[in-house]
């Protein structure tokens, strides 16, 4: 499928540590006998079991010979490993192969060119020590580089890297619980060319300070638990292609101060999508909006102004068939809310409940004939 495959040849422990290395040899797919073919002089590569930082390797021409070295964790000093049936050859081309974990990721060639790129990575490929959160030895990757290629990711791809603090993140999808636990990442850019940010993509981020949405890009759905309890994050502006933000996506995000989902195409809020954001000040809703999910503002205690817009309750556009939902409990315990304008024709159950603070409501819509239980409850 990809016109490179890697096989085992050979392994031996090689250092005083007791590292077990494992020798690669290169093929790549010959149109010409349609099979794949052994790259002699073309390709060769050095892992280990161990670490990431203690395997990675590279090429060296020494004393005119073609050999794998590896820098030493003990000593600093390098290490040379030559297969019996590996010799330089200037007529050759070499290419660097990078793997991880006896994961193929990308193929190099000596002026640092990418001949191939790997589309998908996998479960927990890059996480580090998933099952214990709370290990004192912090990861060592610093900076990663997500590719443009990468179209297919596996749950906790890059979990729990607790010292990566730069992301270059080109990828058309953002996956499942790719960065959660990402512990120093403080600043993020959406590319253009990403679609979705997958569940929990940064869940627990709590130094996630700034995100930054490319306003020409093709952004549709920020899914359930991506930004949940993000506590620094201080804004969100999300761009116009967005149509959808899951339950709980910015649960407990304590910083965030202002939303602005005014120009998106969003036809519903989901639950608790934005609950316990205690310093969330303004919020401007879609006029397009249908239907806004049960509690989804809950507990935002500095929200001073609410306004609702028209078409709230209406049929969706893309499916008239079936009207929006006004869930309930959608704002409240909102304690500093004090000006509401209703520009909708409905409301929900106990939609302002112990907003305590609410000075004014405008009814601005001649058609809202109904004000059901308890939307007003527990208001002083």
């Amino acid at each position: 499928e990809t016109g490179f495959e890697y096989r085992y040849l050979a392994s031996g422990v090689t250092s005083e540590a007791g590292f077990n290395n494992y020798y690669y040899d290169l093929y790549y797919y010959d149109n010409n006998v349609s099979e794949f073919v052994n790259a002699k002089g073309k390709g060769y590569y050095l892992t280990s079991d161990t670490e990431f930082d203690n395997s990675k390797s590279y090429y060296e021409v020494v004393n005119g010979k073609y050999k794998l070295t590896e820098d030493s964790s003990m000593n600093g000093e390098k290490t040379y490993y030559e297969y019996d049936q590996l010799s330089y050859d200037d007529t050759k081309t070499y290419y660097k192969m990078v793997l991880y974990r006896n994961k193929l990721l990308s193929v190099v060639d000596d002026n640092n060119v990418e001949l191939f790129k790997t589309t998908t990575i996998g479960s927990y490929a890059f996480a580090y020590n998933p099952n214990n959160v709370n290990n004192t030895n912090k990861s060592k990757i610093t900076k990663i580089h997500v590719p443009e290629s990468i179209n297919e990711v596996g749950n906790d791809a890059f979990a729990y890297q607790t010292s990566l603090t730069d992301l270059e993140l080109l990828s058309h999808v953002i996956g499942v619980f790719m960065f959660r636990n990402n512990t120093a990442l403080a600043n993020l850019t959406i590319a253009n060319k990403t679609d979705l940010i997958g569940v929990g993509a940064f869940y627990n981020d709590t130094n996630l300070q700034n995100v930054a949405f490319n306003n020409d890009g093709y952004l549709k759905v920020i899914d359930d638990y991506a930004f949940y309890n993000c506590l620094l994050l201080v804004s969100v502006n999300a761009p116009s292609s967005v149509e959808r933000i899951g339950e709980h996506a910015f649960v407990d995000c304590k910083d965030l101060t202002y939303v602005n989902l005014s120009s998106t195409e969003i036809y519903r809020i989901e639950a608790y999508a934005f609950s316990g954001c205690e310093k969330l000040e303004q919020i401007r809703l879609p006029e397009v909006l249908r239907s806004i999910g049960e509690r989804a503002f809950e507990n935002c205690v500095s929200l001073k102004f609410i306004e609702l817009p028209e078409y709230l309750g209406k049929a969706y556009p893309n499916n008239p068939t079936v009207n929006g939902t006004v869930e309930s409990y959608i704002f409240a315990d909102c304690s500093a809310l004090e000006y509401a304008v209703i520009r909708s024709d409905i409301l929900g159950e106990f939609m302002f409940d112990y907003c305590t603070n609410l000075k004014v409501v405008v009814f601005a819509n001649p058609n809202l004939t109904t004000i059901p239980t308890g939307a007003f409850n527990h208001n002083h």
